[in-house]
């Protein structure tokens, strides 16, 4: 699951964002390190002001859930909420 989730979040990568900032995310995916490619995929949508969709969501939501005890986990949920506050707000500001 992780190696396919990390894979599917390469979509979510706003399309503006520089090549020399998907470089990581994709030499992570190549070392099979996808917790690295998560980490980093979802730091650079939060940097570029991106936003996640549900299915991502739900998919990561899951993922968190087997990483109970580690020590990453709260910065990744914690990442993963302010995406989420972002994504709602950005579909508020969309409604007529």
């Amino acid at each position: 699951m992780p190696g396919e989730l990390a894979w599917r979040l390469t979509e979510a990568l706003p399309p503006h964002l520089p090549v020399s900032d998907k470089h990581p995310i994709y030499i992570a995916l190549a070392c099979r390190d996808f917790r690295q490619a998560i980490t980093l995929s979802l730091q650079a949508i939060a940097a570029a002001d991106g936003t996640l969709a549900a299915a991502h969501t739900v998919d990561l939501t899951a993922w968190l859930d087997t990483l109970s005890g580690d020590a990453q986990r709260e910065h990744l949920a914690a990442l993963l909420d302010a995406l989420v506050r972002r994504t709602a707000a950005h579909k508020v500001r969309r409604q007529p």
